[in-house]
């Protein structure tokens, strides 16, 4: 089946929010040409879902240059199945000017899912790596109470930011927002990091703290805080999921031993009241 050719009005096209390759070299040059020779070559479009109006698949700095040339009209080829429009709508999504961080992630996340596009094959739509889409899809998965922290009060907060923040858990993450909020450390990935290792170096304090009969807890928490602060003196540099590994742990540690302070403290009460029974 032969393409139709059609002319259409330059005012009703856009670029493909997929094909298309919008750039921002100059087309001085083809403007001189289109004004003396006129549109040598159709462009090539698919129908957008509007009447008379198409994306432009092939030829975006033709377009450009028409605009700049004063035409009104353009010749163009219909390649009527190049179009998916359901697909465009949601890949125009994460491509609109002006989104948000969040909200990126969050429409990249709802292409993978209705769209029902690949994890490989939505990255080279978006002309971006198959792991920053994963890493998007991981900031759109972060607990509600915490995204909704972010659009309240942090909606600008860097990609690489939210993925670390991606990274904790809800009350670690609540956490680094408060702290962030009242400008106790940077909305960057260094602060997130010297946030945890405070949050670390803390639960130790806290272990510390208890009877010194439970030492054997204390040691686990040494040991922990050990392993930290070694690899970092040697220049490792930690990660977000490694940091927030250390203070799970010392969260088992510390849970571990208050209950064993409560049983102890729950037995000597026991003991005590049977001796005034007696």
């Amino acid at each position: 089946m032969n393409k139709l050719i059609i002319s259409v009005p330059v005012a009703n096209l856009q670029a493909h929010p997929i094909r298309a390759r919008k750039t921002e070299t100059d087309v001085t040059k083809l403007t001189e040409s289109i004004k003396s020779s006129g549109i040598l070559q159709p462009i090539l479009v698919c129908p957008n879902g509007q009447p008379d109006h198409y994306y432009v698949i092939k030829g975006w700095r033709r377009v450009e240059a028409a605009r700049k040339a004063g035409l009104k009209e353009i010749p163009a080829l219909i390649e009527p199945k190049a179009n998916n429009s359901r697909k465009l709508s949601l890949i125009a999504s994460i491509q609109r000017e002006g989104i948000l961080p969040l909200e990126k992630a969050e429409a990249i996340r709802q292409a993978l899912r209705k769209g029902k596009i690949k994890q490989k094959d939505l990255a080279k739509d978006l002309g971006i790596k198959k792991s920053t889409v994963s890493q998007n899809k991981k900031i759109a998965k972060m607990p509600k109470a915490v995204k909704e922290e972010i659009k309240g009060k942090h909606s600008k907060l860097s990609f690489s930011t939210l993925r670390d923040l991606s990274k904790l858990n809800k009350d670690t993450g609540m956490e680094t927002l408060k702290k962030i909020e009242k400008g106790e450390i940077e909305p960057t990935h260094d602060g997130v990091i010297e946030s945890l290792k405070k949050k670390a170096q803390k639960q130790k304090k806290l272990v510390n703290a208890a009877p010194k009969k439970e030492k054997s807890e204390k040691d686990k928490v040494d040991g922990v805080i050990d392993t930290m602060e070694t690899a970092l003196s040697n220049g490792k540099n930690l990660s977000v999921s490694e940091l927030e590994a250390i203070i799970n742990r010392l969260n088992l540690i510390s849970t571990a031993l208050t209950k064993r302070i409560s049983l102890v403290q729950l037995d000597g009460k026991e003991e005590a009241d049977g001796k005034v029974t007696e």
